[in-house]
């Protein structure tokens, strides 16, 4: 017998339940287990301006924003998105993250990762200061939040992952060239694209790149991926052949192990690239 597919929100929120529960979290907590503890409802696009984070600047200081639901009844928080900026471009930058906010009960934990371990490490063992995090609720409200640097830091413990992390070589590029942003994404019926996966380089270097976005990738899900080069320079896609602007889909059921290697297309590209901007550098 057929059965009508479930919207996506509510086949993630299995799904998130599913890598709880392998992951032994869910056992002995309700909480976990009881998907009504979590409120969702369509949730929006991710807009935000960042401003005056020039002391982190072109470093190699990586920017992490973990897109989270918090249950109503337990201390537990969820993934819903993750997304990276290495490192950060400006003083000064606004992002727009496509269907980057799960549900307007969400928040976002963000945070610099001073001390290059991909978590959020507030403290080093004699108390001295690392990472610095902070948090932002009603990620849904308009317009969007204007978030200005300062040192009330916000410490947290890390969500219970989508999944596996999103791992990518990008191999055989223009060298030199960039930034470089890659995006995940799925479909959504009450959003459209509903974005668990971001990251943002700024340059191909030699022509090659490694990314990787902690926990975003769900199982037993057709993930579609976008790859741009702004080869000009002009915050601008310019679709493929113009510049590196791709797109492809992943069955995540049969991804293997490690990263999966993506060079440019020779002849054509299985999915034309949306020509979203993630991120745009004002200063």
């Amino acid at each position: 017998m057929f059965r009508e597919a479930q919207p996506f929100h509510f086949r993630l929120l299995v799904a998130l339940f599913v890598v709880a529960s392998a992951s032994g979290l869910a056992t002995g907590c309700t909480a976990i287990a009881d998907l009504g503890s979590y409120r969702s409802d369509r949730g929006c696009d991710m807009r935000a301006s960042f401003r005056g984070f020039g002391p982190h600047a072109n470093t190699n200081q990586a920017f992490y924003l973990r897109v989270e639901m918090t249950s109503t009844t337990s201390e537990f928080s969820l993934l819903t998105g993750s997304f990276v900026v290495q490192p950060l471009p400006g003083s000064d930058f606004d992002l727009h993250v496509p269907g980057g906010i799960f549900t307007a009960f969400a928040h976002v934990d963000y945070f610099i990762d001073v001390d290059g371990d991909r978590n959020y490490t507030p403290l080093d063992g004699l108390g001295v200061r690392l990472d610095e995090g902070w948090v932002y609720e009603r990620a849904c409200t308009r317009p969007a939040h204007a978030i200005a640097y300062n040192e009330n830091f916000f410490d947290f413990d890390a969500p219970t992952p989508i999944g596996r992390d999103l791992e990518i070589s990008l191999e055989g590029f223009p060298v030199f060239k960039g930034p470089v942003e890659v995006r995940a994404f799925v479909d959504d019926p009450l959003i459209g694209e509903r974005t668990l996966c971001f990251f943002r380089g700024p340059s191909t270097n030699d022509g090659t790149v490694d990314v990787v976005v902690p926990g975003c990738v769900p199982p037993n899900t057709t993930l579609h991926l976008e790859v741009w080069v702004d080869e000009n320079d002009d915050n601008n896609v310019d679709p493929w052949p113009a510049e590196s602007a791709f797109g492809f889909d992943v069955d995540t059921s049969s991804l293997p192990p490690g990263a999966l290697v993506v060079s440019p297309p020779m002849t054509a590209v299985e999915r034309p690239h949306s020509g979203t901007v993630v991120l745009t550098l004002l200063n």
